[in-house]
């Protein structure tokens, strides 16, 4: 068996490098998450109000809530407009976040709009994540029903 000279040393180096690379992220870790209200938090079966909430949320939601929120910057993401009574609502429910609707440590820049808060994640009980494949993708949506409809 011959022995290993320098070339052969350099290649097992570049390697070795190359696994690391390969072993280490190449993302930014997640930071923010959006997360929808009704259907997602709240039961939503048909909207019936501004401040018309259940007396209950989403089964395991505010055990969700309370994870992501010791981990991330939680933003609750909704068309209902930030009202005292939906944060009551929150609160009470054991449901912690971190920013309502917007998320100002992103539009600090001014070059963001703010109608979309920028997250990492979008959670959303509405929601279809695109694969790269158009076709696949359509055909999802038009078979497509939220979880609390299909049951």
């Amino acid at each position: 068996m011959r022995r290993p000279n320098r070339v052969d040393r350099l290649i097992d180096a570049h390697f070795d490098r190359r696994v690391e690379l390969v072993e280490k992220p190449k993302f930014k870790p997640v930071e923010f998450v959006c997360i929808d209200f009704d259907g997602v938090i709240h039961p939503y079966k048909k909207y019936r109000g501004l401040d018309v909430f259940e007396d209950h949320t989403v089964e395991g939601a505010p055990e969700g809530m309370q994870y992501l929120y010791a981990r991330y910057k939680t933003i609750i993401h909704t068309t209902r407009p930030d009202t005292p009574m939906i944060r009551y609502w929150l609160q009470e429910h054991g449901c912690p976040f971190h920013y309502f609707n917007e998320n100002p440590e992103r539009i600090a820049t001014g070059q963001l709009d703010p109608r979309k808060p920028l997250a990492d994640i979008y959670l959303d009980d509405k929601g279809v994540r695109f694969n790269g494949s158009w076709p696949e993708v359509i055909e999802i949506i038009e078979e497509f029903q939220p979880w609390w409809r299909a049951r």
